[in-house]
Order: C-alpha cells, then sequence, then structure tokens
C-alpha cells in the first residue's frame, strides 16, 4: 500500500514539473517572438534607399522573415567587425558590401539550408556613424548622421558662417576630394551637390578671401555679414538665396553703397543688376504709420500713398466713444505736427486720437447716470430739511 502511494506521488511531482517546463517553454517562446520585434525608430528619408550602391556596415538592422513550417520574423544587426549572423541560415561577412549583394547571399545560402522556405530581406534601420565638419562654421566638430543624411543637412547643424565660399565645398572620402557647389543646390535644388555621406567621410566649408568676391549685406536683415559671391551673380539671386528677413523688409528698392558712392536699385532692376566686390548690399525696413490713442486696435499700418488721418483710423477699427476726433494729432517724421482728420499722411507719421474733456470730466458715467445721481442728492437734502 505504501508502495502505491509513493508511485502516485512521484508522478504528481513528475506532472507538476513538466507542467512548469510547459509554461516556462511557452514563456520563453513568447519572448523570442518579443525579441524580434524591431523598436520602434522613425527614419526620415528624402528618397528610396538604392539597394545597388548602399554599402552595409556595423549597426545596420535587418528584418528576415523566412516562410516555412512557422514564419516568424527575425531582428540581426550588423556586428562592429562587420558580420550578420541570420538563425538557421549562417554567418555573413557584409562590411561594404551593396546592400543588394547581402540580400542575394542571405537568399542563396537560404535555399539550401532551408529547402521550400522563401525568404525576405530588408533593411529595416540604417546605422548610424560620426562626421567630422571644420572649416568656415562656428561650431566644428563631430555630428551623428547615417547613410540617408546629406552633406547639407550637416552642415546647417555646424551653423556656417556668413563667408563660407558655399562654391567650393569639399568632401574628403577614402583619399579623394569630392567638390560641391551650393549656390547651385540653393538656387536650382541640385541634388547632385548635395550627397549622402558615408563613414570616414570630413566635410569642410572653406572660407571666402576677402580679396576675392565678396559683398557686405547689413541692415534690417536676422543675418548680416560678408558673403561670398558667383561670377556675374545678380542681385536678385544673391538676396534670394542670402537673406533671412521679414515682411516689414522694403522691397521696393534696395541701397547699394559702390566704390563710395550709393546706388538705389528699384525691384525691376533687381534681376539684372550685377553684383561686384566689395559691394555694400544694405536692407531697411518699411516705414510704417502708427495709430494710437482712443481707437478700437491701435497699432502699425502699411503706408498707403494718398492715405488721410481718418484712413488709417478706419484700419484701426475707428474711434472708441473715449476719443475725439476731430481734435486728431498728427506727428510727423520730421517733427512737426499737424491736427486734423483730413490731414494726409506720409511715411513714419504717428497719427494719435486724443481723449474727449467730456470723458475726462465724467469718466465712464453717462448722462443719466449724472442725472440719477444728482436726483438722489437733492432728495436727500430736502428730507434733511423737513
Amino acid at each position: 500500500m505504501n508502495q502505491i502511494r509513493v508511485i502516485i506521488l512521484l508522478l504528481m511531482f513528475t506532472f507538476v514539473v513538466a507542467q512548469d517546463k510547459i509554461e516556462l517553454e511557452k514563456k520563453s517562446s513568447l519572448e523570442n517572438k518579443e525579441s524580434n520585434i524591431l523598436p520602434t525608430k522613425s527614419t526620415i528619408l528624402d528618397d528610396k534607399i538604392d539597394i545597388e550602391t548602399y554599402l552595409v556596415g556595423p549597426g545596420d538592422v535587418f528584418q528576415i522573415l523566412i516562410e516555412s513550417v512557422e514564419s516568424l520574423p527575425l531582428i540581426a544587426t550588423v556586428t562592429p567587425a562587420g558580420n550578420l549572423t541570420v538563425p538557421n541560415i549562417g554567418r555573413f561577412e557584409v562590411y561594404h558590401k551593396t546592400l543588394a549583394k547581402v540580400i542575394d547571399d542571405i537568399h542563396e545560402k537560404g535555399k539550401v539550408e532551408i529547402r521550400n522556405a522563401n525568404i525576405y530581406v530588408d533593411l529595416v534601420q540604417p546605422r548610424e556613424f560620426k562626421i567630422w565638419v571644420h572649416g568656415a562654421v562656428d561650431l566644428p566638430g563631430y555630428y551623428i548622421a547615417s547613410h540617408v543624411t546629406r552633406a547639407y543637412e550637416i552642415a546647417q547643424r555646424a551653423t556656417p558662417k556668413t563667408i563660407a565660399d558655399l562654391a567650393h565645398i569639399e568632401i574628403k572620402r577614402n583619399g579623394q576630394t569630392i567638390s560641391l557647389n551650393w549656390i547651385n543646390l540653393i538656387k536650382n535644388g541640385d541634388r547632385n551637390e548635395n550627397p549622402y555621406l558615408l563613414e570616414g567621410d570630413v566635410l569642410f566649408l572653406p572660407h571666402g578671401s576677402f580679396a576675392g568676391s565678396t559683398v557686405s549685406l547689413d541692415g534690417s536683415i536676422l543675418n548680416p555679414g560678408y558673403y561670398v559671391i558667383e561670377e556675374n551673380e545678380t542681385l536678385l539671386s544673391f538676396i534670394s538665396r542670402t537673406a533671412i528677413t521679414d515682411e516689414k523688409i522694403d522691397f521696393s528698392f534696395i541701397r547699394i553703397n559702390r566704390n563710395g558712392e550709393s546706388v538705389e536699385v528699384k525691384k525691376s532692376e533687381f534681376a539684372s543688376f550685377g553684383l561686384e566686390n566689395n559691394d555694400e548690399i544694405n536692407l531697411i525696413h518699411k516705414e510704417y504709420v502708427r495709430v494710437t490713442g482712443y481707437v478700437q486696435t491701435p497699432g502699425l499700418f502699411e503706408y498707403v500713398p494718398g492715405y488721410r488721418a481718418i484712413d488709417y483710423i478706419n484700419l484701426a477699427g475707428g474711434i472708441t466713444s473715449e476719443g475725439k476726433g476731430d481734435k486728431t494729432n498728427i506727428i510727423k517724421k520730421s517733427g512737426e505736427s499737424a491736427e486734423g482728420l483730413r490731414t494726409i499722411i506720409e511715411k513714419g507719421d504717428i497719427i494719435d486720437v486724443p481723449r474727449s474733456m467730456t470723458d475726462i470730466i465724467f469718466g465712464r458715467f453717462n448722462v443719466v447716470s449724472i442725472v440719477t445721481t444728482a436726483t438722489s442728492l437733492i432728495v436727500y437734502y430736502l428730507s434733511i430739511g423737513k
């Protein structure tokens, strides 16, 4: 009888251990499946990756789907030594091979190792590396890039100086020099002047020469400084690619100081006016008309030739109930003053609508309030007299 009890206890113990093992295997299988899910990381592209030119290297992340008895997506990362291990298929040396070649190699070996299986290989996360940027930049140093990062993007992070010669940018790559013209890129959007970067690239922005073709840009802009110009570059071309302005700039003309003489170039002449070495270009703000005082929305208003004071007051929403329009004061740019709603306004004038005397004395009390208050006082006085 005791033997039977021992046997039963052993069977029960074996059953419990087996159940625990099954649960552990299920958990392990689930963890393996979860580990094959690529962590979410967005890669912003301006075009699809060309598998014929993309060179695989350490850090590239692949997803391999093997369709057989059980279809599972596998995640594999290229090691620092340049190797890629694909479970159930094998190990591959992939460093500096094209993406197309790596995909073909995995397919070919996969057909041998796993018969009657469909194998799909995708690069799902391009690797990152560091690029050295130096020359005419405010922040020289290393910057993180990838094989889908273009040179101009990295240069902007280093903050190019205004004097940088954008027509002669250089990338040092494997002992070779790649010359780029970023003026052509900015003007025409030529992406051939803005290649993707590779490991080991060194990006150099040369300084322009003050003895060469340089001009100064100044005035009401966010990026004044000295700039290199192209041969035969026009004022329109230069302003379009360099000046960071706002809508308050007066582009009806641009003042240029050339050889000690001031030249005013009209807007219609921008496209034909050629720049010369040492030109000084000055951008100025538009001269606005300011409306202040007792109007609905005081502020700055764009100058309109022939407008009178009343026209600008109407643009400001009109006179408030506290204002006195016939006493409107106009302060001229010269410092002189004028009065009246019919006064012709000039650039830079200030229109001020004063507070009426009635409002100054009585404030916000209306006639009914005043009469009511007076009546109450009289009634109170008479009641005291009785």
